[in-house]
């Protein structure tokens, strides 16, 4: 089933794990995905960087967005943050902003203050994967050089264009059914 791309002006709030070399296993998902450039992830694959905050509570839902498609990003960035474990190191966590299915003029209007343009995430919705840095690649549709150093795409463009050629060169593969997710991060946790 392929994605509705319709445009959504939804900016969500997700605080995620962080995926860098001082993790145990960055090793070995370099020499995996042979991606030897990245000098961190940042994104919203599910096994690369969870969810560090799970929707459990009836104020959760009221400030879900897009809870049918990704867990625990919320609507608004103070309420995000209020629910940041406290025992938690914060080093540890990466803080993003995310925009399904953006318009170019969206990633510049709808930039959160405090935050930067880290990319854009190709996301397959079932499972959580990218289908950019978590799939073994697609040397067929894209090249790993093309991945900027968090291993995401810099170019609206480009990740419209790769996404539609996943779709049209793997049909019955379910991570090349992907959206576009423009994700920012805070500057400083």
């Amino acid at each position: 089933m392929a994605h509705s791309e319709t445009t959504s002006a939804s900016v969500g709030y997700r605080i995620v794990e962080r995926f860098d070399p001082t993790r145990p296993g960055w090793p070995k998902y370099v020499e995996w995905s042979k991606l030897a450039h990245l000098t961190e992830v940042v994104g919203l694959d599910c096994s690369l960087c969870p969810a560090v905050v799970e929707i459990d509570s009836a104020d959760d839902w009221k400030h879900a967005v897009h809870p049918e498609i990704l867990s625990a990003v919320f609507d608004d960035w103070k309420y995000a943050k209020a629910r940041l474990p406290r025992e938690r190191e914060v080093r540890s966590l990466q803080i993003l902003a995310v925009l399904r299915e953006p318009a170019q003029d969206q990633v510049r209007e709808l930039a959160p203050s405090g935050f930067d343009f880290i990319g854009f995430d190709l996301i397959e919705e079932e499972t959580c994967i990218s289908a950019l840095n978590n799939c073994g690649g697609f040397d067929d549709v894209f090249r790993p050089d093309q991945l900027n150093q968090r291993g995401l795409l810099s170019d609206l463009t480009v990740a419209k264009d790769i996404r539609f050629r996943l779709r049209e060169a793997h049909p019955e593969e379910p991570h090349a059914d992907c959206a576009v997710w423009a994700v920012w991060r805070q500057r400083s946790a």
